[in-house]
């Protein structure tokens, strides 16, 4: 059996499947695939990135093993940047054409 390509399952996941009533066929509006990416993305960034560091920088309420410091606040960190960074080129790449623009071709 092949496993499809990540390309064609994101490219299949932007319409409605038939079993979800809503958007049975219908294109899924784009902030509600990238909102949650937005609203994960931010919130590792800051509880993780922002918090996190802050607290290890500065030395207050850090009990936790030295391998967490190291590890894992950064690891959070990234992935919360990654999600941001993901959403945003998400919406760039989705974005509509502009009426002017598509006129003037």
């Amino acid at each position: 059996m092949e496993t499809p390509a990540a390309g064609t399952i994101v490219d299949t996941a932007a319409v409605g499947k038939r079993w979800v009533p809503a958007f049975a066929g219908r294109k899924v509006p784009r902030w509600l695939v990238a909102g949650p990416g937005f609203f994960v993305g931010a919130g590792l960034t800051t509880y993780f990135g922002i918090g996190g560091m802050t607290a290890w920088a500065t030395g207050n309420n850090m009990d936790g093993a030295a391998w967490f410091l190291v590890i894992v606040l950064p690891a959070y960190t990234l992935w919360g940047l990654g999600l941001l960074v993901a959403a945003t080129s998400y919406l760039s790449r989705t974005r509509p054409e502009c009426a002017l623009h598509r006129a003037s071709h």
